[in-house]
């Protein structure tokens, strides 16, 4: 149990300050927040409407809400979320037009976050069907057919 303690702590100091700087950032006046999970016009879920009201006012950003709930999980349709795609094709557009703002560098994290997070998902996807499929690992490692 320390030793979790030990852990979490450095990352609940970074969490703190990771939240003071970015409320230092822009002055939204946030009184009576509820916790209330929205999925924005970006395909992002944000906590409370401040957190959307504090990309729309201080880094300008353009994000609407789209719901008032968490954003819809995706049906998977292969390695890549349609989510991420729309993601993908946004920085795309945004870097031929030159914008190379805050939401272009957040916006490639994320993308970046979610791509990693999307293909470790698939790659073990694919490992549990073929072990269920009683077929070589060895070869779906090296890219084989796995027979």
């Amino acid at each position: 149990m320390k030793t979790l303690v030990i852990t979490l702590f450095p990352c609940f100091l970074l969490q703190m300050l990771f939240t003071a700087l970015r409320d230092s950032d822009c002055d939204v006046n946030c009184t009576n927040i509820r916790r209330k999970t929205l999925c924005a016009s970006d395909g992002l879920s944000y906590q409370t409407r401040c957190d959307i009201q504090r990309a729309l006012q201080c880094k300008n950003w353009t994000v609407g809400t789209d719901h008032r709930r968490p954003c819809p999980i995706l049906k998977e349709t292969g390695k890549i979320l349609e989510q991420k795609k729309k993601l993908m094709e946004k920085r795309r557009n945004m870097s031929r037009n030159g914008e190379r703002l805050i939401e272009y560098s957040v916006l490639c994290k994320t993308i970046r976050r979610r791509l990693e997070n999307d293909f470790e998902r698939y790659r073990k996807k694919m490992l549990l069907k073929t072990a269920q499929e009683r077929k070589s690992l060895q070869k779906y490692e090296k890219g084989g057919d796995a027979s």
